[in-house]
């Protein structure tokens, strides 16, 4: 079963990005996101596809909802109540 994995960019340099973070998105078939965090992966030979638009363009409007409340629960940045 292929799985999806949400990646987290840092605060917008490629010098950021973890190596766990680089490491994931090396086993990655495609990359999935907006221009801007695309462009901090430019030396990985993989497919992107840029992100455009709202996220009902890309997901289904009753699914954002359930998406947010897990992404709130498993949010583990110390900086964010």
């Amino acid at each position: 079963m292929e799985k999806i994995l949400v990646l987290g960019v840092g605060p917008g340099a490629p010098e950021y990005l973890t190596q766990k973070t680089r490491e994931l998105a090396e086993s990655c078939y495609v990359l999935i996101g907006g221009e801007r965090n695309l462009s901090m992966f430019q030396e990985f030979a993989l497919e992107k596809i840029p992100l455009t638009g709202s996220l009902e363009t890309w997901i289904p409007a009753e699914i954002i909802p359930m998406l947010a409340q897990q992404l709130l629960v498993t949010r583990r940045d110390p900086f964010v109540s």
